[in-house]
């Protein structure tokens, strides 16, 4: 976000959040594009950190109820 002298702000727990979009089981296992232990506990540090920082997390997913 830009302030009133044009530079950029720095993020902070009240101007930023974590989202994770289609982190569940059935997306999961089609992830191809690396190691799936590594993107897992990348994941779970992030939400860990974002929690411990204050900073909101939001989750998106497709159809929960039949995606674990």
């Amino acid at each position: 976000m830009a302030t009133d002298e044009g530079s950029l702000e720095l993020l902070t727990d009240t101007n930023s959040v974590l989202v994770l979009v289609d982190y569940q089981a059935s997306m999961f296992k089609s992830a191809a594009s690396g190691d799936k232990s590594r993107i897992k506990m990348a994941a779970i540090c992030a939400t860990k950190a974002a929690s411990i920082l204050g900073i909101p997390v939001v989750l998106s997913s497709i159809n929960p109820k039949y995606n674990n």
